[in-house]
């Protein structure tokens, strides 16, 4: 149980350590830092200011519950086991760029509330099953016309190398955390 950390406990103590406030905090790094089933607690609903949110590696499995933040416009949500409760984000109507990858997303249908409602400009679903129907790089481009970038590619499937130059460097970082993850082995039993 020692793992168990809320949301609110880890929102509050990065609040701590950068020295801000919930009201005020407009980025948080989460990453690892709770390990919860689905978004609870009191305090994200307070974060009004917040653009950016990062909850990489906490153990969620639904977005339900996921409060409406009206200035979010970057969610980092990769490593999780997200399958449901992603029409929660509509609320987040600024909202411009989701990583949902590495997540249990079944089907290019549970995105719909999303292209319905949201104006996304990049996307990610790698490592989600839904990547495995044919075509799915396609549908959700013709889904969601606001898309640039989807997995990394744009519209016509080209590598988009925005920021990162540094792409060999980050490679090797990801192989050295997926030594250390014990989740990988039941996704294949699946």
């Amino acid at each position: 149980a020692r793992a168990h950390v809320i949301m609110d406990a880890a929102i509050q103590k990065w609040c701590d350590e950068m020295g801000t406030s919930v009201e005020k905090v407009t980025t948080m790094y989460l990453d690892n830092k709770f390990n919860a089933p689905n978004v609870d607690g009191e305090l994200l609903a307070k974060c009004e200011k917040l653009e950016t949110l990062s909850c990489a590696s906490c153990g969620l499995a639904t977005l339900s519950g996921f409060p409406p933040l009206a200035k979010l416009k970057s969610l980092l949500l990769n490593d999780n086991r997200i399958s449901s409760g992603l029409d929660a984000l509509v609320k987040c109507e600024n909202l411009t760029s989701l990583s949902l990858a590495n997540n249990r997303i079944a089907s290019v249908d549970d995105l719909k509330p999303l292209a319905d409602e949201l104006t996304l400009n990049v996307l990610e679903v790698e490592q989600c099953p839904l990547t495995n129907a044919e075509g799915y790089f396609e549908t959700i481009m013709s889904m969601m016309p606001t898309l640039n970038t989807l997995d990394g590619r744009d519209e016509f499937g080209n590598e988009v190398d925005d920021e990162d130059d540094d792409d060999e460097e980050d490679e090797d970082d990801d192989e050295d955390e997926d030594n250390d993850d014990d989740d990988d082995d039941d996704d294949d039993d699946d």
